[in-house]
């Protein structure tokens, strides 16, 4: 009878510890309610020099769980691969900059991660362009992009790319891609690449200018060595 009621009472525990171990995982894990995701991201170009990414298109991301308490060193992942029409630098044109999180590209699978840091913080500069040369060209629409942390599904984002022709090498953002931009304002296409301003309509007057700002700074003057297929 012993023998009984003592294994009785170690299935009642081990059920118990089951759960409070789930949930102890759990707790580390971020979630979209408390972490800070942005809604869209510029892809950009090199300076001149080929020395760091155009600060323009910095963004961070805090993973935060359950209880808001930041996460240090969790994998933070931007999936790209159904963003068509969009391609992301490959590992060596990934310049960063300062305070720049050391990022990982998967062109296989065409995904960006980088580990928060002890404040459960990320932050990128994406190099990357657009294939829209001539404009109005078939591409993704708004949040394309899904975000994780861990494997935690945190969001969607929209990628725009100052880069629209999709050039490479010496040749960044230049008259050429404000050729290409302008095909998708004259269409009244709602293509996430042109959407710099984060509106989340068709492209207009402010995102020209946001446009202009990376293109005279001359800070994306340089494209990706090399690009993701």
């Amino acid at each position: 009878m012993r023998g009984l009621l003592r294994n009785a009472m170690l299935l009642i525990l081990c059920g118990l510890a089951i759960p409070a171990a789930a949930m102890a995982r759990n707790a580390k894990l971020p979630t979209a309610s408390t972490s800070t995701v942005p809604h869209c991201i510029p892809l950009v170009g090199c300076n001149g020099a080929r020395t760091q990414a155009d600060p323009a298109g910095e963004f961070t991301m805090t993973m935060r769980d359950v209880g808001n308490n930041p996460i240090a060193d969790i994998d933070v992942k931007i999936d790209f691969s159904a963003c068509s029409h969009i391609h992301i630098a490959d590992q060596a044109s990934q310049l960063g900059g300062p305070g720049v999180s050391a990022m990982t590209v998967d062109c296989v699978n065409h995904t960006i991660s980088a580990l928060t840091n002890a404040y459960g913080v990320v932050t990128f500069r994406i190099i990357g362009a657009a294939s829209n040369a001539g404009g109005n060209q078939p591409g993704a629409g708004h949040g394309c992009a899904v975000v994780t942390g861990g494997y935690a599904y945190l969001g969607t984002i929209t990628v725009s790319a100052y880069n629209q022709d999709g050039s490479t090498g010496a040749m960044g953002v230049g008259g050429n891609d404000l050729s290409c931009w302008m095909g998708d304002f004259f269409a009244g296409v709602d293509r996430g690449r042109s959407d710099f301003d984060c509106s989340g309509g068709i492209p207009g007057g402010n995102d020209l200018s946001l446009w202009l700002g990376a293109f005279f700074t001359g800070k994306s003057a340089c494209g990706a060595t090399a690009q993701c297929p």
